[in-house]
């Protein structure tokens, strides 16, 4: 078959468009090419007034698109200081995910929602090997302050642990009138927290999923209600929501869930477009499979999209967290949920309820 002309037959026609789209898709992933040799040098990430580099290394560091966020930095060895040098960028702290605030002291505070564990607990850490201050917050209250205490060991950095049910729409109102009260500017909000359900809707108990709609969609809108209008006035800070690779598809045998994770995406998208030139950045990270305690709780445990290819919390959090800091609006981690998040743009709609309904299966017959 020829590329399309003005004699080509209208199935050719689509045909070559779909081919034309995959092409310019992928053209639009980071190209990321092979590391240069690099030297590791003693930072100390817990202060954001560290001295400089050593004068026989060079830093490069790379603007990002919001100015007000940190930049990252790649190290060098001396004899690569005039290489053609690609635009990525490599961290080297103690951390995987650190990322130096250079040219600014002021120290960012941090709201981290769903924090006592998965990813929630690996973005605590790498917002604090960042330098910045942490209030975590969620229902268990030992588990956050031993992460905390975790913390200000490692990355001597400062939280506060707020215990919360974010399936109570008074803890929200609490959360933000305790920061006011106690002088607390939020910085970026982190909203990770979130659970699921699996099977079919009629079969779950509603009160379930009407929890699970409160605490995915209500308390994240509402959250981000309450600390956005401060940051856009400061023209300083930003959203990171945790949404999941579930937001670009209907999702038959988890229904809600899937629905509530569409709307995280969409209302992310939504607002980044809104604040563009005001200083914030809005994310919406998409992950797919992790293991975490998510799959037990969601009764997913032995499906095919978790008995095999599931990241670690720590690299889909240093994933995410690196994302929010480019001001990336749609992140999605790993080539496998690229290519399905962007399938189901080609694939009819009929297909993709019918795979999703496959993978989400109680049994055969359901």
């Amino acid at each position: 078959m020829t590329p399309p002309s003005t004699k080509s037959s209208p199935h050719e026609r689509i045909i070559w468009e779909r081919v034309g789209s995959i092409i310019l898709a992928f053209s639009a992933f980071p190209f990321i090419p092979a590391p240069l040799p690099l030297e590791k040098v003693p930072v100390n990430h817990h202060r954001l007034d560290a001295a400089p580099p050593p004068p026989d290394s060079f830093l490069i560091s790379h603007h990002l698109p919001c100015p007000n966020l940190p930049r990252t930095a790649t190290r060098l060895k001396p004899e690569f200081k005039n290489a053609n040098l690609p635009l990525a960028s490599t961290i080297l702290w103690s951390h995987p995910c650190a990322m130096h605030k250079f040219g600014n002291t002021s120290v960012e505070t941090v709201l981290i929602t769903g924090a006592s564990s998965g990813i929630g607990t690996e973005l605590a850490k790498c917002f604090a090997a960042d330098g910045c201050q942490l209030v975590l917050v969620a229902r268990n209250a030992q588990a956050l302050q031993s992460l905390a205490d975790d913390l200000h060991e490692k990355y001597k950095v400062a939280s506060h642990v707020l215990t919360a049910d974010l399936g109570r729409p008074e803890d929200i109102e609490r959360i933000f009138n305790q920061l006011q009260s106690s002088g607390i500017t939020i910085d970026v909000l982190v909203n990770n927290a979130g659970f699921g359900a699996r099977g079919p809707f009629v079969a779950l108990p509603l009160k379930r999923q009407l929890e699970m709609v409160q605490v995915n969609i209500t308390a994240l809108t509402n959250l981000t209600g309450l600390f956005l209008p401060g940051m856009i006035a400061r023209k300083n800070g930003g959203v990171l929501n945790v949404a999941s690779a579930a937001a670009f598809q209907p999702g038959p045998g988890m229904a809600v869930y899937f629905a509530t994770k569409a709307f995280v995406l969409s209302f992310s998208e939504a607002i980044a477009e809104e604040t563009i030139g005001k200083g914030v950045t809005i994310t919406a990270f998409c992950p797919g499979s992790v293991k975490t305690n998510f799959a037990s709780t969601a009764s997913i445990i032995g499906r095919p999209y978790t008995s095999k290819g599931s990241a670690t919390a720590e690299a889909t959090a240093c994933y995410g967290h690196r994302a929010f800091r480019r001001g990336q609006v749609v992140a999605v981690p790993g080539l496998r949920n690229k290519l399905r998040a962007f399938a189901v743009r080609l694939v009819p709609r009929r297909m993709v309820r019918w795979y999703v309904k496959s993978l989400n299966a109680l049994d055969p017959a359901t």
